[in-house]
């Protein structure tokens, strides 16, 4: 080879080398949970001021009116939840001895075939005996 061209090759050599490598790869992060939702607190009720007194009953009342209200519709859906879950329950049971039916036909409709099938080949023994 002439000695022009060697140091090119050198370093296409090299080149190559380096992309026959593998990259390197950082392992990878394990993620963290998301942090959950906290509950938003419930913020004090600003001092009030003598004159504001009359105004902050007030509010205090439809506060309480509203933690009622909010009382009211959870029990009203818990009911509602233990309904449909009663229900659900009934269907299932219903369903369950539905199947259950089904099952006890059909075992009684087999013993039925099998003595048919009995009393046939039974049959079929006498006439064969009979020539």
């Amino acid at each position: 080879k002439p000695a022009a061209t060697a140091p090119a090759d050198v370093a296409h050599n090299a080149e190559t080398a380096e992309a026959a490598k593998p990259a390197k790869t950082k392992p990878a992060k394990a993620k963290k949970p998301a942090a959950k939702a906290k509950p938003a607190k419930a913020k004090p009720a600003p001092k009030a001021k003598p004159a504001d007194k009359a105004k902050s009953a007030d509010k205090k009342t439809a506060r309480t009116k509203d933690v009622k209200k909010a009382e009211k519709k959870a029990e009203q859906r818990a009911k509602e939840a233990r309904k449909a879950e009663k229900k659900a329950n009934e269907a299932r049971r219903k369903a369950d001895e539905k199947v259950a039916k089904a099952a006890d036909k059909a075992k009684k409709a087999a013993a039925k075939a099998k003595k048919a099938a009995e009393k046939a080949a039974a049959k079929v023994k006498l006439s064969k005996k009979k020539k």
